[in-house]
């Protein structure tokens, strides 16, 4: 059957794209992380008061 071999293409085709979507979600999941690290690390840097308390740990917020 010619239907057979297409429907295994169809699928084969279907997985890939399926992975490929996962590894993209995950290098987009990946990236957020980075810049968010490194923001961090820039508010950490900055001066205090213009910190924004998003960054701060619980014990280094000021009111």
């Amino acid at each position: 059957f010619p239907y057979r071999k297409s429907a295994a293409k169809l699928g084969s085709a279907l997985k890939i794209v399926c992975e490929n979507w996962f590894k993209n979600r995950n290098i987009l999941r990946v990236n957020q992380n980075i810049v968010r690290k490194y923001s961090y690390k820039l508010e950490r840097h900055s001066h205090p008061k213009h910190r924004s308390p998003f960054f701060l740990k619980k014990h280094e917020r000021y009111i």
